[in-house]
């Protein structure tokens, strides 16, 4: 069964969350920080780490140079085993950081974020990677925002990964269903929101009760609202 990794900086929510056998993993990344009110990034790390017993954590850095990335890399990635270092595909200018990902490879547990299309991944045929070592996370959900064949650009991607080691990520869920759009291009990992993440208890609901669930909650709400017609 696919991998569900919890995407969110709320460490309230990770506290509610981190006992649940589901999740294996969790992930973040600046702009959910920022929303979350982060200050000290290495002060939330360390908290961040200590509520998951062991479950992997991926990391991003913020740096916009080979030189600062790969300080920043080091810097978290000696967190923890446990830590991935997520490396944006480009720098902010659209060059690749593909030498930046060659040097920390085997040294540093990497997720390669921001991934569009399977072509942004050429660098990495051939490459020798130690078990477990490498994620690559798939937008598919700003794909789709865009207007492309998100699930067809997921199976190319699929395709052009052919390294056992390499682990493949769906990333930017919107919609809970993405689970089985996931599984069904052989994508490793999902990660999915909180607010999508009590969805999952709903996963195969039968049809006529939602029907009739919505219903109730229409006729509940209408009489709350003490409507009336002539």
């Amino acid at each position: 069964m696919i991998k569900i990794f919890l995407d969110t900086a709320d460490l309230n929510l990770v506290t509610n969350y981190r006992n649940d056998e589901r999740i294996c993993g969790f992930t973040t990344n600046p702009t959910l920080m920022r929303n979350a009110g982060v200050k000290n990034y290495l002060s939330f790390a360390k908290t961040y780490l200590d509520l998951l017993d062991g479950r992997p954590l991926s990391l991003e850095v913020f740096a916009d140079s080979e030189s600062e990335m790969i300080k920043q890399a080091h810097a978290l990635g000696k967190l923890s085993k446990n830590i991935y270092v997520k490396i944006p595909i480009f720098f902010t200018n659209g060059q690749s950081t593909a030498n930046v990902i060659k040097e920390l490879s085997g040294i540093i547990k990497l997720n390669i974020t921001a991934v569009t299309h399977a072509s942004q991944l050429n660098f990495l045929q051939n490459y020798s990677l130690a078990s477990n070592s490498l994620i690559i996370s798939y937008f598919a959900g700003r794909v789709a925002d865009a207007g492309y064949d998100f699930i067809e650009i997921a199976k190319e991607v699929r395709r052009v990964i052919t390294n056992e080691n390499i682990e493949l990520l769906w990333a930017s869920t919107r919609e809970i269903h993405n689970i089985k759009h996931a599984t069904q291009s052989s994508f490793d990992i999902i990660t999915i929101t909180p607010d999508l993440f009590k969805k999952l208890d709903g996963f195969g609901k039968n049809l006529d009760q939602i029907s009739i669930d919505t219903i109730k909650m229409f006729y509940g709400d209408a009489i709350k609202s003490k409507f009336k017609l002539p």
